[in-house]
């Protein structure tokens, strides 16, 4: 007989190694399902594949999005020094300046408008250097922040070939110039996670050529009970609820992540129940046999159910390993913007579970019809 490729010894191995609870837990039953799984690799292999890709797309783009979070929020945290964060409701339309001007501890706000630079189209933040770097914190590669020049993100001077001293005109969609020098030059985030542009300037420049006077953040020492009572469509936060409320959208993105894991899980199922439905045909005599031999239809439904589990759990692992390996790749090509490589230990333990329970949900109509055979019948099945 021929021997079997290294892909069906492996997933003959892999069977062998996430059976061993069927095998120490469920009996004789749990044994068969084992060794079931283990006779025929290639027919388990396709059977999990549907599985198999759903869980692959989900654990990579999962552990990409935790890297993501943990930049983003550890980002904020060495980012934002400010104790209180005020900006609007919603957490992102501009604020009254008024909000600020309440206030009778030190602040210091970000405000933000559009212009032109080089043709495009590109965020403008406008701070005040005397007051922004004790509640926010630039991470200057070279130079830093003065009232006459403009800092840059990394990624836009390099598009742009700019350094310390370079002019930069930026145009308001007013029709005002200004002519300024680069001052200083930041890291680039991997995720503009505040939503802020890659120009910042000061105030008084800013000022001078937009029309826009209202604060997009204001940073605060302290906000005493009350103060912004004026103002009910702003929300004061402190810097945990800050960074909290800035990266829940990709908390969001993962909650849809696991909604196309629930489907890939329903679409496996129906393979699950298909391949097993069949089983039950082309193993008639073999299940007759296991009937005559004394094994009652409890059992042989259980035998059916560890099968099922252990198909679907070799659909996970191996969706699992392939999907981490594509993590590692993506992870690589990001690795200079920061991104780490975080693997969500918790969350896969989840996924698993899941594809556990899906397997034994696919066994139920199968177990029941594989335990309802006719033993005469199935004895005289050719």
């Amino acid at each position: 007989t021929r021997k079997p490729g290294l892909p069906a010894r492996g997933v003959r191995a892999l069977a062998g190694l996430v059976g061993g609870p069927s095998a120490a837990l469920g009996g004789a039953a749990g044994t068969l399902a084992r060794r079931n799984a283990m006779r025929n690799p290639g027919r388990t292999a396709v059977t999990a594949l549907a599985l198999t890709i759903g869980v692959t797309l989900v654990t990579a783009v999962t552990v990409v999005a935790t890297g993501l979070q943990n930049e983003s929020s550890g980002a904020l945290e060495r980012r934002v020094q400010a104790d209180t964060i005020i900006t609007a409701a919603d957490g992102w339309s501009p604020i009254d300046p008024k909000v600020e001007q309440a206030l009778t501890s030190s602040t210091s706000s970000i405000r933000q408008d559009g212009g032109l630079v080089f043709g495009a189209q590109e965020g403008i933040n406008g701070v005040d250097p005397a007051t922004i770097e004790r509640f926010y914190r630039f991470d200057f590669t070279d130079g830093g922040l003065t009232g006459d020049g403009a800092v840059v993100d990394e990624g836009f001077a390099t598009e742009h070939g700019l350094e310390v001293g370079s002019p930069l005109r930026i145009q308001s969609m007013g029709g005002t110039t200004l002519d300024l020098k680069v001052s200083g030059i930041e890291e680039s985030a991997i995720l503009d996670v505040l939503g802020l542009g890659p120009i910042t300037i000061s105030h008084a420049a800013f000022d001078r050529a937009f029309e826009q006077q209202r604060n997009r953040l204001t940073f605060a020492a302290d906000v005493p009970a009350g103060a912004l009572a004026a103002f009910p469509n702003v929300q004061v936060q402190d810097k945990d609820e800050f960074i909290d409320a800035q990266t829940a959208w990709i908390g969001m993105l993962l909650a849809i992540l696991w909604v196309l894991l629930a489907l890939a899980v329903i679409v496996s199922l129906f393979g699950i129940v298909n391949t097993l439905v069949l089983s039950t045909f082309e193993r008639m005599r073999e299940l007759g046999t296991l009937r005559a031999l004394g094994f009652s239809r409890r059992q042989i439904r259980r035998m059916v159910r560890h099968e099922s589990v252990i198909t679907a759990l070799i659909g996970a692992t191996l969706g699992i390993a392939a999907g981490l390996v594509l993590a590692v790749v993506v992870v690589e090509l990001l690795g200079e913007y920061g991104l780490s490589f975080t693997v969500p230990v918790g969350s896969l333990l989840v996924v698993a579970v899941i594809a556990g329970l899906a397997g034994m949900l696919a066994a139920t109509m199968p177990a029941r019809r594989a335990s309802r055979i006719d033993v005469l019948k199935a004895l005289a099945y050719e």
